[in-house]
């Protein structure tokens, strides 16, 4: 009884079922800690959503505070896809400290909502989708934004890409060194003739 003790004591010790020592006879093989790190790190990193990436990185902290109080946040977590222009911190920073106090007053939500959504584009467009040409792309705004890849480094509007491809649940972020600012359409009241272009003298 006690040989039988010991030698059960011996097989939980080694970490095998009884069954598993007796029909092999050797230990089993332990799973990698490192391989187990990295398949956790790319389960995490495939979990975040573009909304996710943005707000765990400090870089971006004016624009998802913007986000935040655009209401925009839910919608960078849903299904997408989505390629979001994302200004870093230095974007904002180049504006007059008056335009973002602007914009985060509650009654130019509309405003801040139609700034952010000219960032957002549907669909996966990696940079080198744009590599060596001129596009067009359609924002969620409605608005065009013109991406030129003919240089060294991607253009989009005024700003350069300053970090390409950074990849989302749902999208890709492309970081950008200039807050986009959508095309102001001027329309004409119903009824109205449309103002006439000055005459040269």
């Amino acid at each position: 009884m006690k040989k039988l003790i010991l030698g059960t004591a011996a097989v939980i010790v080694l970490g095998l079922s009884p069954a598993y020592a007796e029909d092999h006879g050797h230990a089993t093989e332990a799973a990698s800690p490192v391989t187990d790190a990295a398949s956790v790190a790319a389960e995490t990193v495939q979990a975040q959503t573009v909304a996710d990436v943005v707000a765990a990185d400090p870089r971006y902290n004016m624009f998802v505070g913007l986000l935040q109080g655009a209401g925009m946040i839910d919608t960078l977590k849903g299904e997408g896809p989505f390629t979001v222009f994302a200004p870093v911190n230095d974007a904002f920073l180049k504006l007059e400290p008056s335009v973002l106090a602007d914009l985060s007053k509650p009654e130019n939500a509309e405003k801040l909502q139609n700034i952010l959504k000219y960032h957002v584009v549907p669909g996966k467009i990696a940079a080198a989708d744009a590599k060596g040409a001129a596009v067009d792309l359609t924002t969620v705004q409605s608005g065009v934004l013109k991406v030129d890849g003919t240089g060294e480094q991607v253009k989009v509007g005024d700003a350069l890409v300053v970090q390409a491809d950074v990849a989302a649940s749902n999208g890709l972020i492309h970081a950008i060194d200039t807050v986009l600012t959508p095309p102001v359409v001027e329309t004409t009241p119903a009824g109205a003739a449309p103002a006439e272009a000055p005459k040269a003298e």
